[in-house]
Parts: structure tokens; C-alpha cells; sequence
């Protein structure tokens, strides 16, 4: 109304914006806020469970995020008074920030792995790189579908999630690499593409990421590492390399983006 006054004439001061219109200063971001006015005032009520779609924002402090998100739903559970399951829907793909965003879906990941009943929905292959609200939506809501559907409400035979890392065996010149949820096998479409080792320095620091190609035995991939020098992190589907990334199992459901260090 102000803007439309200066126009007209009718005022000659320039108005101020709105001191809450600036993102620092958005009332919702104060501590408790969006607690005490979004979720306490319907814990009264019974719910099934929680579906949780967020991190594109947490991207510059994803070292917090794990401890952050366990927290959260140790909070809200404690304030239903029930270990409902609490559904994580990983980042999808995008170019902004690449490396932030690869450190988010691996503090997603490591929340799956530590709290129990939660479910982890991989997206990455469902992305823009140049979109961060991707429109492709449906797919995510299928395969969140599948993850409900098989571990609340107990139907069976239903292949809901793609490979997630479990851990890796180091037997000299091979590295095997075990997941969990691989159901009908591990296959990519064409050759394996995402997956890289990089080495480390003196100092601790990273050296330039090399290409490396696994072998796919049914549920474990093999690494052939007798020409690089441990320590050096084995990664899949980080940074740039998450775009053409492909592995998945025989539900054509994508697996998880990973990195371990290998000593």
C-alpha cells in the first residue's frame, strides 16, 4: 500500500520493506517457533507415522544434520508417546552447491542407519541438476508408497528400496562392497557409472578423484585396488558424478550415494 502511495504521489518517503520480510529475520526462524506452532498443538492427535522431505536449506551446515534430524524425531516421538516410523525421503539430484548437497543425502543416509523403524527413499536419479524443485514427483511418491506399504502396513512381497551401502570386506587387492535391500540382484544399465576412489595426500588433503568400474557379483560389487595407495576414500554418486549414476537392483530402484574411507 505504501509502494502504491509513493507512486502516486501521495507520500515522498521511499518505504522501508518489512523488517520480517528479510529471510534472516523471518519470525518462523526463531527458536521453538514453528515447534510450538506447527507440532505441539496437534500431538493430541493419533498419526501413523511422519514423512520427511527437507534439507535443500541445511545444505551449508550438513555436519549438523544427522544430529539434528535424530533429535528431531526423538523429539517428536517422545511427544506422541510412540516409535511411529519416520520416513526420510533422500535429496534428490542437483547441481547447486553439489558437494553440500551430496553431504546432506550422506547425513540422511547415516540418520537411516543409526534410528530404527525409519525408511529411506533414494531420489537421485529423479533430479534436475539445474532445478532444485524438480517436477518429476510422482515416481517419489510411489516409492515412498512401497517403503509404507511393506514395513507398516506388513504387505509382502514388495521390492521398496534401492541398494544401500552396508559395509565393505578389504581382502588385499579387492575391496567388497555389501548392501543391504539388493532383493533380485545389483545390475546398472550399461556399464557401472558414478563410482570413483580418491587418494589422499601427505596431509590429509584429496587428490583428484580417479573413475574406477566394478565387477557386479549378484549382490556385492568388486573392486580391483592393486594400483592405488590406501588411504583413499571409495565413493558412489558424489558431486558431480550423482547426475549419470546407476546402479540399482532388479526393481530398477536406485541405490544410495556413498563414500568410506579405505585404510
Amino acid at each position: 500500500a505504501q509502494l502504491v502511495a509513493k507512486e502516486k504521489g501521495i507520500i515522498t518517503k521511499v518505504p522501508e520493506m518489512p523488517e520480517s520480510m528479510f529471510i534472516k529475520a523471518r519470525p518462523h526462524r526463531e527458536p521453538s517457533v514453528l515447534y510450538n506452532g506447527l507440532i505441539n498443538p496437534i500431538t493430541n492427535f493419533g498419526i501413523k507415522g511422519v514423512v520427511w522431505y527437507q534439507g535443500e536449506t541445511n545444505r551449508k551446515w550438513s555436519n549438523e544434520y544427522s544430529y539434528l534430524l535424530e533429535s528431531l524425531i526423538g523429539s517428536w516421538r517422545a511427544a506422541w508417546g510412540y516409535n511411529f516410523p519416520f520416513y526420510i525421503i533422500q535429496l534428490p539430484r542437483f547441481g547447486g552447491n553439489i558437494e553440500q548437497v551430496s553431504e546432506i543425502m550422506e547425513a540422511q543416509l547415516q540418520t537411516f542407519r543409526k534410528v530404527k523403524n525409519t525408511g529411506l527413499v533414494v531420489t537421485m536419479d529423479l533430479g534436475d541438476m539445474d532445478n532444485i524443485h524438480p517436477i518429476n514427483k510422482r515416481p517419489v511418491g510411489d516409492r515412498l508408497a512401497k517403503w509404507v506399504l511393506a514395513n507398516t502396513y506388513n504387505l509382502k512381497n514388495i521390492e521398496f528400496s534401492g541398494p544401500i551401502f552396508k559395509n565393505v570386506t578389504n581382502a588385499g587387492n579387492e575391496l567388497r562392497v555389501n548392501f543391504d535391500f539388493v532383493f533380485s540382484g545389483l545390475k546398472t544399465k550399461g556399464q557401472p557409472i558414478g563410482f570413483e576412489i580418491v587418494e589422499l595426500n601427505e596431509n590429509g588433503t584429496l587428490k583428484k578423484p580417479i573413475e574406477i568400474i566394478p565387477q557386479i557379483s549378484k549382490d556385492q560389487l568388486l573392486f580391483n585396488i592393486k594400483n592405488y595407495s590406501k588411504p583413499f576414500v571409495l565413493r558412489y554418486g558424489w558431486g558431480k558424478k550423482m547426475e549419470n549414476a546407476n546402479l540399482c537392483n532388479g526393481a530398477d530402484l536406485p541405490a544410495s550415494s556413498f563414500r568410506v574411507l579405505i585404510k
